[in-house]
Formats: structure tokens, C-alpha cells, sequence
């Protein structure tokens, strides 16, 4: 994300070994959403999201106002986004490889 000028966040496939270790099973069950890891807690949909972005810091800390949404409203909200963004947003024929300062921030 090019907005993590502090590089505070990394990233790891639900299906790889960062994930498998650090994550209870339940998380690993759905490989459709984001998952979200902070002080030894794990947050998943709506609030990974919440967490993730105002963890940024900065302007990006406003995002922590989304909180005063119930979670059942905000993950039927990332559900719906999740659902319909390459109808959206599009899709690619294939995944951007990432830049040698990105790749420093995917753990497998």
C-alpha cells in the first residue's frame, strides 16, 4: 500500500506458513477474506480492515470512526464489497508483481 510510508503493515497468504502458525484454524477456514493481526489480536472482515488502514497512522487514523458501526452491518458491507469487486473494479489477467521493497513485506 502505497499510503504505509512507515512500512507498518506485511503482508501473508491465509494459505501459507506465517498464517498456519500464527492463526487459529478458524481463520484459515474462509481464504476470502482479510485477517488482521495486532498485539496479540486477530481481527477478521470489517474490523481488519478498520485496524489495518488507521494503523497507518496519520489522516488514516480517521478510518477508526467506522468503529461506531456494529460488526454485523460493517462485515455485510465488506461482504457485499468483497463479493462484487471485480465487477466493480475489474480484474487483471494476471497479479502486479510487487516492487524489491514490497516483496520485503510479504511473509510466506
Amino acid at each position: 500500500m502505497s499510503q504505509d510510508q512507515n512500512e507498518t503493515l506485511q503482508y501473508a497468504p491465509l494459505q501459507g506458513v506465517t498464517a498456519k502458525e500464527n492463526l487459529d484454524p478458524s481463520f484459515l477456514q474462509n481464504l476470502n477474506t482479510v485477517v488482521y493481526q495486532e498485539n496479540g489480536k486477530t481481527y477478521s472482515e470489517f474490523e481488519a480492515i478498520i485496524k489495518a488502514i488507521s494503523s497507518i497512522g496519520g489522516i488514516w487514523k480517521l478510518a477508526l470512526i467506522f468503529r461506531i458501526i456494529p460488526d454485523f452491518i460493517g462485515n455485510k458491507v465488506y461482504q457485499l464489497v468483497a463479493t462484487n469487486r471485480y465487477k466493480w473494479f475489474g480484474k487483471r489477467d494476471a497479479c502486479r508483481m510487487p516492487t524489491p521493497e514490497e516483496r520485503n513485506k510479504i511473509l510466506l
